[in-house]
C-alpha cells in the first residue's frame, strides 16, 4: 500500500456489557441485545465486570443493583458511565424507591430500571431508547 493511500476504516461492531448473577435472566438480556446487532459481554460478579471494562469498549451497559451485595451496581454503572460518556446505561433495580434513586444520583447513573416493569425486551429497549445528552 502506498503512503499515501489511506487505510480502510471498518466498522467496529456495538458492545453490550450485562452484568447479572442470574444465568436466565442473563440469556434473556444477552438474546436481546444480540437480536439488536450487540455483542454481548456477561459478567456475573464485579471483577469480572471491572475486567470487562478494560477490554471493550462498551455502547452499552445493563447492570444489576444487587451483584454481590445490595446497591453495588450503582458504583459499577457510575464507573462505566463515566469511562464511556457515549454509552447507553442502566442500572437494573429489583424497586424504584427513594433510596435507589438516591444511589443513582450520587453514582452518576443516568437509566434506573424496575427489573419488574417488563421481560428482557423492554429492558434492554428501554436501556437503548435513552438519550445520551448528559
Amino acid at each position: 500500500m502506498k503512503r499515501d493511500q489511506a487505510m480502510p476504516v471498518f466498522p467496529q461492531p456495538k458492545v453490550a456489557l450485562v452484568v447479572h448473577r442470574d444465568l436466565a435472566m442473563i440469556s434473556a438480556l444477552q438474546q436481546s441485545f444480540t437480536d439488536r446487532g450487540y455483542t454481548v459481554v456477561v459478567a456475573r460478579d464485579l471483577p469480572v465486570a471491572l475486567l470487562a471494562v478494560t477490554q471493550h469498549h462498551l455502547n452499552a451497559a445493563l447492570v444489576s443493583s444487587h451483584i454481590a451485595e445490595n446497591g453495588d451496581g450503582f458504583p459499577l454503572a457510575g464507573i462505566i458511565q463515566r469511562i464511556f460518556p457515549e454509552a447507553q446505561v442502566s442500572v437494573l433495580a429489583r424497586s424504584v424507591d427513594v433510596p435507589e434513586l438516591l444511589a443513582a444520583i450520587n453514582h452518576g447513573v443516568r437509566k434506573l430500571v424496575d427489573f419488574h416493569s417488563g421481560d428482557a425486551e423492554f429492558l434492554v429497549g428501554s436501556t437503548l431508547s435513552q438519550s445520551t445528552a448528559a
